[in-house]
């Protein structure tokens, strides 16, 4: 029974199980809108949904015990599989070759006295490490080594790497703390004495002054939902006596002329685009998602060239000028291993040779 309930969770389909219900969460946290950001959602009229989302639990995925005990068992789980991988590879260390494999070559080396060491410094080069086992029999030398060690382990860092690059997107799509938050609106603004509408894209706090009308207008506020017209942001109107000011509410979803009609002031505005976008320093590149994202994908090509390595035992068997070169591959008839040991094989003759 144990060694049942251990051979499943050292397993790399548990590693995507856990991943995949990681990712699940993660997206959830990337779509629903979490932490204070709900809350501020919340307090707004017809905001049943964001209310029904807190009683379930889903504005608040980064600090639930379902994500921080999948977090545990995914760490427990890639040490497990990390382990098994280890003892399985430590403990296939044959250094008899096979009186028969599904690849054989042989070859002739010109120089006997050095082909034991050309062939050892070749392989351990090529194959990225030194052979797991040697046997040394009078003049006969039998060197095993093998071939794709990480691809065993390739599905695990397939998986972590979609963890962390779903955990990372989620994260990134989380808005800073309103303290490194900036209102910002793209607002299409028409002239009311020539009808010349232009764009105008204003940050908070910025001073703009619209065509040839000395009024200035200054961005201040942002509400995610206001008056039942969704987002709206707060202009200040300043005029050039410095004595008089004034403000209005330009809405996201009013109907079509809604300014123009209502305010009939020098210009009437109507926006494009309104939000709160992070400050200068605030962004992505300053903050872990960036890390996470970096991480999460260079896992995830690494596990896609490792999982595309041929994976096998070779055996380089060398007595006097005859050496012969074997190789059984970890999945049978497997084609990557076929080609590869053709690549050995060329590599074998043109450095004996040399």
């Amino acid at each position: 029974m144990e060694t049942v309930f251990w051979r499943v969770f050292a397993s790399p389909r548990t590693t995507a199980v856990i991943a995949v219900a990681m990712a699940a969460l993660a997206m959830v946290a990337a779509v629903v809108p979490q932490g204070e950001a709900a809350i501020t959602l919340a307090r707004y009229e017809h905001s049943e949904d964001v209310q029904r989302l807190i009683a379930w639990g889903l504005t608040d995925v980064v600090g639930s015990p379902w994500l921080k005990a999948l977090a545990v068992l995914l760490l427990g789980n890639v040490v497990a599989v990390v382990l098994t991988s280890r003892w399985t590879t430590d403990g296939d260390e044959a250094a008899d070759a096979p009186a028969r494999a599904p690849e054989d070559t042989k070859i002739e080396a010109p120089r006997p006295e050095a082909a034991v060491e050309t062939l050892r410094e070749t392989f351990r080069t090529l194959l990225g490490a030194p052979p797991t086992a040697e046997k040394v029999d009078g003049s006969r030398v039998t060197m095993s080594f093998r071939a794709g060690a990480e691809a065993g382990l390739a599905p695990l860092w397939a998986h972590l790497g979609l963890v962390l690059l779903v955990a990372g997107a989620a994260w990134a799509s989380r808005p800073p703390p309103p303290s490194k938050q900036a209102v910002r609106a793209v607002l299409d603004v028409k002239d009311s004495r020539t009808g010349t509408v232009g764009v105008f894209d204003i940050v908070e706090g910025e001073t703009r002054q619209f065509f040839q009308w000395r009024a200035q207008y200054i961005l201040r506020d942002y509400a995610a939902s206001k008056d039942g017209l969704g987002p709206a942001v707060r202009i200040e109107r300043l005029f050039p006596d410095q004595r008089r000011r004034d403000d209005f509410w330009v809405y996201q979803e009013a109907p079509p002329n809604f300014d123009e009609r209502h305010r009939k002031g020098f210009v009437s505005i109507t926006p494009r685009k309104l939000g709160l976008v992070p400050v200068p320093g605030a962004g992505l590149a300053s903050s872990g998602a960036a890390v996470m994202l970096l991480v999460g994908l260079g896992l995830l090509l690494y596990g896609a060239a490792a999982g595309s390595q041929a994976q096998g035992q070779l055996w380089i068997d060398v007595d006097g000028r005859d050496v012969r070169l074997l190789g059984t591959p970890t999945k049978p008839g497997d084609p990557l291993f076929s080609q590869a040991f053709q690549r050995w094989d060329v590599m074998a003759r043109a450095v004996l040779s040399e």
